[in-house]
């Protein structure tokens, strides 16, 4: 009995196993990975890109490769974002390819996405034009404004993201016309801001990429309608402190500044003012957040210094995220001469200022001799231990401020704002000759061991 029993569970046990065989083989070995699309957006710069006409991109050319060497054939597309459907679930990689109005290829770029079924995933890709070459190539600006609109003045700036100074100039308008050229450094990496101000207080301006390639032209056609001035000028952001200079000061005496942020943009509540006195004391530096009203916040600092020597207070003011502005005074405390006296009398050479070092140098440069409408360009090496190089023109009005130039590593509370940027450079065009005979270049190093050298030149444009 009990052996016929063991036999009946072994038959049971046997055939359970070959159901459960049968039913496995009819099923396949994994579910299926469905299908799902993909969204490919092409990655802009911030603001409309400005380069040679050649190199507009008029239609893109789509391919990937996905699971199992699944493939996508060229498609060829114009509006984006463009939606591909039917992808196989999973790993794919998609490489799209800008293409000009005569079919050659002109920038390119791949990403890679993972595809779920029945969803649709978005993917962007990064295009990176062609190589600019090693030479020079041609930035111009042309273009009209509507008859009526009265310009106070047209300015931009281009700033080389790769690296270098910013250089800094004025469009010419007359009557309707606008115009500007300027030869650059090949690089595919600038930013270009415009702003134009008209009379009654109203503005416009915008940000482009810019590249500039070897032996190109890349223009800038704008059309600007009484329409696109709709936004009120507050003007640039400013800091200022008062008193601006204290001289003769005593060791040991309390100073006491104020310090007002002028023109926050709109939406900014609240700010905080990071400053330095310069003499690199334990309670030579601080931050203190102030609240805004009507544009406007002020603080007000003291300190004592201890020895005799030449100074400069500098402060910046910030959103939380962005240095909007910066502000200095100098501290002379003790009989301290703080700077030179120099004449420039030329055209066309580099003039070089004796080199300089710890505390706050005031140099005063007279242009009497030189013609009404020439330019002036400065080069200035503040090597390692940061520096600030301030261009005074005319008296009151800071025509370039360097920001604090030198090696990152120095970064902190004694460099208030940041350093800006290595410590050699070249600014051409820093302003231009009026009425005023003369020019002030400001140059503050808060650190003991400190050394910067700068020159001069002035030149026709």
């Amino acid at each position: 009995m009990k052996h016929d029993v063991k036999k009946s569970l072994m038959r049971l046990f046997m055939i359970i196993v070959f159901l459960i065989l049968v039913v496995g083989c009819m099923q396949p070995f994994s579910t299926p990975t469905g299908k799902g699309a993909a969204s490919i957006s092409i990655m802009q710069s911030r603001g409309p890109t400005i380069q040679p006409a050649n190199l507009e991109i008029a239609s893109y050319v789509l391919s990937g490769t996905g699971p199992n060497n699944e493939t996508l054939s060229n498609t060829t597309f114009t509006t984006k974002p463009y939606k591909i459907d039917d992808l196989t679930a999973g790993s794919w990689t998609f490489t799209v390819k800008g293409k000009n109005s005569d079919g050659e290829v002109v920038a390119t770029g791949s990403a890679s996405a993972t595809i779920v079924r029945n969803t649709t995933t978005n993917v962007s890709v990064i295009l990176t034009p062609p190589n600019e070459g090693t030479g020079t190539g041609t930035f111009t600006i042309t273009g009209t404004i509507e008859a009526g609109i009265t310009l106070d003045s047209f300015t931009g700036v281009i700033s080389p993201k790769s690296g270098g100074s910013d250089i800094s100039f004025s469009v010419n308008f007359s009557g309707t016309i606008l115009s500007y050229s300027k030869s650059l450094t090949a690089n595919s990496n600038y930013e270009l801001t415009l702003r134009a101000v008209t009379t009654d207080g109203k503005e416009w301006s915008d940000i482009y990429a810019l590249r500039i390639y070897d032996n190109e032209t890349s223009t800038l056609t704008l059309d600007l309608k009484s329409t696109d001035f709709h936004q009120a000028a507050l003007g640039t952001p400013t800091v200022t402190v008062d008193p601006n200079a204290v001289t003769n000061g005593t060791v040991g005496q309390s100073y006491s500044f104020t310090v007002t942020a002028d023109n926050i943009p709109s939406g900014v509540s609240q700010v905080t003012f990071n400053y330095s006195f310069g003499d690199g004391s334990v309670t030579g530096t601080g931050s203190q957040p102030a609240t805004v009203s009507n544009h406007s916040a002020s603080i007000t600092i003291s300190h004592t210094y201890d020895a005799a020597s030449a100074y400069g207070l500098t402060v910046a003011v910030s959103d939380g995220s962005t240095t909007l502005a910066t502000g200095y005074a100098s501290v002379i405390i003790g009989q301290v001469n703080p700077g030179n006296d120099y004449d420039l009398t030329v055209l066309d050479d580099w003039i070089a200022a004796n080199s300089g070092g710890y505390g706050i140098t005031v140099d005063t440069w007279d242009i009497s001799q030189l013609p009404t409408g020439c330019v002036f360009d400065m080069q200035f090496d503040a090597y390692s231990i940061p520096d600030k190089f301030i261009v005074e023109y005319p008296d009151g009005h800071t025509a370039k401020d360097t920001g604090w130039r030198g090696d990152s590593y120095y970064e902190g509370p004694l460099y208030p704002g940041g350093i800006a940027g290595t410590g050699a450079g070249q600014i051409d065009s820093m302003f231009t000759k009026g009425s005023q005979q003369h020019f002030k270049i400001t140059v503050i190093g808060p650190d003991t061991g400190t050394a910067w050298e700068y020159s001069i030149r002035a030149r026709m444009p």
